[in-house]
């Protein structure tokens, strides 16, 4: 029995370890304020997206108002570690979401989706030219 214990103490000490290791993300602190292009079909929009402490966010450029919103940290790229960011912004008539990498140079825009105000479905936004670089703005 005490064998027993001794490796399912072992055992357990490896996977916290492991999940420790495994789930440490990016050193890059994700607050600050990145700019860059969409190209999407249905034009090109300038954007600034500000990502502000105590998870708030603030979108300008993809519509003709500033939107307010929110982000997490989250996985994008399909790997364990959540290091990459989901911002949510409601516009007046519209919720978009933003899934974004965080690299040493800015975010990269993974995927955009949005919805009309009232309907269930976020449907992807097609972007022209694939994972835009949102640059960090200097201080």
């Amino acid at each position: 029995m005490r064998r027993f214990l001794d490796h399912h103490c072992r055992l357990l000490g490896l996977l916290g370890l492991s999940s420790f290791f495994f789930s440490c993300g990016s050193e890059i602190p994700p607050e600050g304020s990145y700019r860059g292009t969409l190209v999407m079909e249905d034009g090109t929009s300038n954007v600034t997206l500000e990502i502000l402490p105590d998870e708030k966010a603030r979108l300008n450029g993809l519509f003709s108002e500033t939107a307010e919103g929110t982000w997490k940290v989250e996985s994008v790229g399909g790997g364990y570690a959540k290091d990459d960011l989901w911002a949510t912004f409601k516009f007046p008539e519209h919720r978009v979401t933003l899934k974004l990498q965080n690299t040493e140079k800015g975010l990269i825009v993974h995927e955009i989706a949005g919805r009309i105000e009232g309907k269930t479905i976020l449907r992807p936004i097609k972007l022209k030219e694939a994972k835009p670089l949102l640059r960090r703005a200097s201080s």
